[in-house]
This record gives structure tokens, C-alpha cells and sequence, in this order.
């Protein structure tokens, strides 16, 4: 066998020694690289994500916007003339026919009270007037008896006020 020099015999074992003392902080720096290389990815990938949901909910509200754009919207009916002039007199004649109750409420009233041939008093006005109320509702038609009852209470809302001296 061939000799061989001893200084290439001990750099040859002093490189063995190094490999080996530094396979495990090579082998850590390795696993250092790799873990920050994935959570590198996972971040990516999850702001991907992010961003993917953003354009799909715009995309949904953009979509939703033009269909309530798109819907159609009928406009109120217009008001002619003849109408105009309908609903005036319509209104004219339900003014009329609560000035013809309250006013037929009141002759009652009165009519009671004469009848009755008491003092006029609190007690008297308000038991001529319920009498009132009686006669009146028996005359008045059944299409009218909405108004009759509005009528009622306004002239009953003023006889307290009459009675209580406001």
C-alpha cells in the first residue's frame, strides 16, 4: 500500500469533522426556509381568497343594482279635469250631508229639551241629546252612519265644552 502524506490525511478528516458538526444547523436553516416558504404561501393563497370573495360580492350587488334599475315603475295615475271636478263634488256633498246631520242632531236636541219641559241643566241636555241621538240614527241611512257617528262626537265634545264653561 502507498503511503500517504499525513497533512492530506488530516485536512481530509478535518473536513469530515466539519460536514458533520454543521449537518445540524444546515439541516434547521433548511427547515427555517421551508417553514417561512409555506406560511409565505398560505398568506398568499388566503389573501387570493379575499380577494376572490370581494369580486364575487361586487359582482352580486352589481347585478342586483341592475335588476332594481331595470325594474318598472308605473307612474300615478294622472289627474284630469273631470276627476278634479268629481272629487270636488264629492267632497262638497259629504260636506253637505254632515251640515244636514249635525244640524238635524241639534233640532233634536232642542225638540228634547222642550219636550222634557225640565230646567236646562247638565243632566237634561245630555239625556235630550242621547234621545237625540236615538231618533236621528233611526232616520239616517245606513251609508251615512260613519259620518253620523263623526258628527256625534264633535257636537258631544262641544256640549261638554259648553257645559264645563271652557
Amino acid at each position: 500500500m502507498s503511503s500517504v502524506n499525513d497533512q492530506v490525511t488530516d485536512a481530509v478528516s478535518q473536513i469530515n469533522t466539519l460536514m458533520t458538526g454543521g449537518a445540524p444547523s444546515q439541516s434547521m436553516g433548511m427547515l427555517d426556509v421551508t417553514g417561512t416558504e409555506t406560511i409565505g404561501m398560505s398568506m398568499f393563497n388566503a389573501v387570493t381568497a379575499q380577494q376572490n370573495a370581494q369580486t364575487s360580492a361586487t359582482a352580486a350587488i352589481t347585478a342586483s343594482c341592475a335588476k332594481m334599475l331595470r325594474t318598472d315603475t308605473t307612474p300615478p295615475p294622472a289627474v284630469d279635469a273631470e276627476s278634479k271636478e268629481a272629487l270636488e263634488l264629492k267632497l262638497a256633498q259629504l260636506s253637505l250631508a254632515e251640515e244636514k246631520l249635525e244640524n238635524a242632531l241639534i233640532l233634536s236636541t232642542l225638540s228634547e229639551l222642550a219636550k222634557s219641559k225640565k230646567a236646562v241643566t247638565s243632566d237634561s241636555i245630555s239625556t235630550a241629546f242621547s234621545s237625540a241621538k236615538g231618533l236621528v240614527k233611526a232616520k239616517t241611512q245606513a251609508a251615512e252612519q260613519a259620518l253620523l257617528k263623526k258628527v256625534e262626537d264633535s257636537l258631544e265634545k262641544t256640549i261638554e265644552q259648553v257645559i264645563s264653561g271652557n
